[in-house]
């Protein structure tokens, strides 16, 4: 099972996310801070600053998927 995560933030959602079993394949933040916290937490995911801007096409690209099972968001 795979997440996409948007409005990241630090990972909350992400860490509970890999708690029930899914793998993180993706995730979107524009904050510098909570970006370098993910950086950290999960170098090899994906990841995006600006959610405008992110398209199919650019998750496809990334991580080779069509499609997710779960997509969260931590909205602001």
């Amino acid at each position: 099972m795979t997440h996409l995560s948007l409005f990241s933030g630090i990972g909350g959602l992400d860490i509970a996310a890999e708690m029930a079993g899914f793998e993180t394949v993706g995730q979107c933040e524009a904050a510098d801070y909570p970006t370098k916290i993910l950086e950290q937490h999960w170098p090899e995911v994906p990841r995006w600053r600006d959610i405008r801007t992110l398209t199919g096409g650019d998750f496809y690209e990334a991580t080779g998927l069509q499609t997710v099972d779960v997509i969260s968001g931590g909205f602001p």
